[in-house]
């Protein structure tokens, strides 16, 4: 706080009298300002009033520090000044607010602006999880390997011969080329995710080619396991259908007739075979005449069921 003292006010002045020097009165000029005069008054006088006037100015500002609120920064001496003056100084100074520096948030319409601008975000399409082909079962049959292990697959839509029966070695040989060792895609497209073995439904893709199309095209396998014989219309039924009848197969023995033909009533069983079928121990031939029959697939235990027929030995003969 600052702290202005006036020594003498000009009308302390115009009533000094000095003890020492006779009462002298001294009058400063009328057109001098209130603390010229006052000034020159006090330098007017005689040095032990001097003294005696800065003795006293000394005991009011003791008593004010003293006295007065503590931590004035600053005390001022000063000659007396008109009142005007006076009250200026005195008048306290304002202090500067502290401003904060706050940056501004953009407005909505330049939020706006920026989102137009954006470029808009593609969508990202999900990415089948790759198969890895470990086995050929057969023609129609495969063991894949993924992330979540192991699973055997059945392909949609098709039939190609078992073993012992025309054409099993080839259709295997054909399909082990398209696919061992590879990575596919299996696609679902059948009535059922599984079929009655616990075997995936699938078709079998590889660099977009269908493996399955591709065996039909190729005379070894038929087109099969569809509406006509009642499992189920699957999503690419006519092209394998339209192809199996564009292609001669080179074992027509070994492709059972489709569902659209009339079926071969089951033949008698011989008296003497001791089952249905002509094979061994009265059990089938082979797969063509298990399915002439309408016995196929045929499971151990069943009659007409025989080892021959069960290729891989998982119990189901003529898959």
């Amino acid at each position: 706080m600052r702290v202005s003292l006036s020594v003498w006010t000009g009308v302390a002045m115009d009533e000094w009298s000095s003890p020492w020097g006779g009462g002298a009165q001294v009058q400063p000029p009328p057109q001098e300002s209130g603390a010229r005069k006052a000034w020159r008054r006090f330098r007017a006088l005689p040095t032990k009033a001097q003294g005696a006037a800065w003795i006293v100015t000394a005991v009011v500002v003791v008593g004010a520090l003293v006295g007065g609120p503590q931590g004035t920064d600053e005390v001022v001496l000063a000659p007396a000044v008109d009142n005007e003056t006076a009250q200026a100084e005195q008048t306290p100074r304002p202090t500067p607010e502290t401003t904060e520096d706050v940056r501004e948030e953009p407005t909505d319409g330049a939020n706006e602006e920026s989102t137009a601008q954006r470029p808009p975000e593609r969508a990202v399409e999900p990415v089948p999880a790759p198969w890895t082909v470990v086995n050929i079962v057969d023609g129609d049959t495969i063991d894949v390997r993924g992330a979540g292990g192991e699973e055997r697959v059945r392909i949609i839509g098709i039939d190609t011969p078992e073993r012992g029966e025309c054409g099993f070695t080839e259709a295997s040989a054909a399909l082990s080329a398209i696919i061992q060792g590879k990575n596919v895609e299996l696609l679902g497209g059948a009535r059922d995710d599984r079929d009655r073995y616990d075997r995936l439904l699938r078709y079998v893709d590889l660099d977009g080619a269908d493996a399955g199309l591709e065996l039909v095209k190729a005379g070894w396998a038929t087109a099969r396991y569809d509406s006509r014989d009642g499992y189920g219309r699957h999503l690419r039924e006519d092209a394998y259908v339209a192809a199996d009848a564009a292609t001669a197969h080179a074992c027509a023995a070994a492709h059972p007739q489709s569902a659209s033909q009339p079926e071969p009533q089951p033949a008698a069983p011989p008296a003497s075979a001791g089952g249905p079928g002509t094979g061994p121990g009265g059990s089938w031939k082979n797969c063509t005449e298990a399915r002439d029959n309408g016995a196929a697939p045929v499971h151990r235990g069943d009659s007409g069921y025989g080892t021959h027929l069960d290729g891989d030995n998982d119990g189901v003969g003529c898959e």
